[in-house]
């Protein structure tokens, strides 16, 4: 299920008219400017959220001349310097989260005004369900934090600004105003991760392998991403305001940016797709992962199927051989080895980049979608790219085509926080071939052609499916099928390519 619709799972309580009881650690990245720090720490010291489940945990990351912890602040702040082995907030960030104790890890920036029912706003929706993401919202006042006093800060901080005198997170409410907050987002709500004051249960923080600390810009969306296929769920909420005290950095230098992360976010996450309309066609997490058990199999029947795999016409994919762990090099007989054919698949795909071996295979998280795949099905070219549209078009969590099955990681993973069971869609005709039905000499040059044709008395693939033999009119329409997904597919990416890059 790719559904981001949050509406489903249930009213969140009335501010000021619950009893939270969640701890809540706010993580503070922070670098050099102490005069934002302590406006921060002020607008913190008015929060409504019980003083006694929060904490907040500013982290200095390595600013020339120390930061300190001003007067005014909350009742359990502390400092801590994160060691030099990296640096950046996402560095920072997770320094901060190693340290935290809540159960509720709230990212907030230096340069933030929350106002005082901020963490309160966000930290309820996490009551109602584990796998929350939660998102403040924010407007920019082009002010030095000279003209502010922390005693200001902490009287009155939604009296400060106006609406008309500050600027909205343009990227942001656009977002929001194409898929009604976030609900029609789909499997890119994630897009909208990007920083300032976010929220996440320490839980699904954990599951998604917290910050990466060696981007030093885009690492919010790069989380984001990755706490999708975690399962979150990304939940804004209008009722947490607060003010950025000065510019945001995409207005100064949105260009810069742009080039800077692409190549960075695109090499970590295969989507949006149009990511990846530059380089590749290797990236170090794939679309897609099909895994095939080749236990028990002799060497031609899997070179068919993963050389089918290799050579369709969904590049952004990685085989993994399950079932081949290397056996020990001991004295055989070669020939009459009872593992010669572990050995010579093995020896096979060596060298290929896009194959690995394994034992077993649980999850490919933190690629989006796991493809399990029997080692006598051979695959047409277009199957995978004709599965993913299925899985798109109806929002399916599973889609199966006879032994095939193709899963989205996120969902799997949402139903592991009590989420309800994802929608199971099949389909009939997918091009795939019973491997099993082919005479040894066919499947044996099989192996070596990625596309056979019928002049030479070959076997044709989307001509022929698990079970016996189509028609030609049948092949036919799932050729134009598959014809139609990819043009689509080209099309959706050239308008996606206009929209510009997600930052962090």
């Amino acid at each position: 299920m790719t559904s981001n619709d949050w509406s489903g799972i249930g009213v969140p309580p009335p501010l000021g008219g619950w009893h939270p009881e969640l701890t809540v650690s706010v993580l503070i990245p922070a670098y050099a400017n102490q005069a934002h720090l302590d406006l921060t720490l002020a607008a913190l010291a008015a929060q409504t959220y019980p003083a006694e489940l929060l904490e907040v945990i500013v982290v200095d990351d390595g600013s020339p001349t120390p930061l300190r912890l001003p007067a005014l602040r909350p009742e359990h702040t502390r400092l801590i310097r994160a060691p030099g082995e990296g640096w950046g907030p996402g560095y920072a960030v997770s320094v901060g989260a190693n340290e935290a104790t809540g159960a509720i890890l709230h990212r907030v920036d230096a340069d933030m005004l929350l106002f005082p029912d901020h963490v309160e706003a966000l930290a309820r929706w996490h009551h109602l369900v584990p796998y929350a993401v939660t998102l403040g919202m924010k407007r920019f006042a082009d002010v030095p934090p000279s003209s502010l006093s922390p005693e200001q800060v902490r009287a009155g901080v939604t009296g400060l600004f106006t609406d008309d005198g500050t600027e909205p997170h343009g990227y942001l409410e656009d977002l929001f105003r194409r898929t009604r907050d976030l609900r029609d987002a789909g499997p890119t709500a994630f897009l909208a991760h990007v920083g300032a004051t976010t929220a996440v249960s320490r839980t699904l923080y954990d599951a998604a392998g917290g910050y990466d600390g060696s981007l030093h810009l885009g690492e919010d969306t790069e989380f984001g991403y990755r706490l999708a296929q975690a399962g979150a769920l990304f939940i804004p909420d209008r009722a947490a305001r607060s003010w950025h005290v000065g510019p945001t950095a995409m207005s100064r230098r949105g260009d810069g940016l742009r080039r800077y992360n692409r190549p960075f976010l695109a090499d970590r996450m295969p989507q949006p797709r149009w990511l990846r309309s530059n380089g590749g066609p290797t990236w170090t997490t794939p679309l897609v992962v099909a895994v095939v058990d080749v236990a028990g199999h002799d060497l031609e029947t899997v070179r068919a199927c993963v050389d089918g795999l290799l050579r369709g016409d969904e590049r952004d994919l990685r085989v993994v051989l399950a079932g081949s762990a290397e056996p020990a090099d001991q004295r055989r007989d070669v020939l009459d080895d009872p593992l010669l054919d572990q050995r010579l698949i093995q020896e096979t795909y060596r060298g290929e980049p896009r194959v690995r071996l394994a034992d077993s295979v649980e999850s490919v998280f933190p690629s989006p979608f796991l493809l399990r795949v029997p080692a006598y099905a051979r695959l047409a070219p277009g199957t995978v790219p004709m599965l993913l549209a299925e899985a798109d078009r109806h929002e399916a969590a599973v889609v199966t085509a006879g032994p095939v099955t193709l899963s989205r990681t996120a969902s799997v993973a949402r139903t592991r926080f009590g989420a309800p069971a994802p929608p199971h869609r099949t389909v009939g005709s997918a091009g795939i071939v019973d491997l099993r039905t082919l005479p040894p000499e066919v499947l044996a040059d099989l192996s070596g052609d990625a596309h056979p044709g019928p002049e030479a008395g070959r076997w044709t693939p989307l001509t022929v499916e698990v079970g016996g033999v189509r028609t030609l009119l049948r092949a036919a329409a799932v050729v134009a099928k598959l014809s139609a997904t990819r043009a689509a597919r080209r099309l959706s990416a050239a308008t996606r390519r206009r929209k510009g890059t997600p930052h962090g």
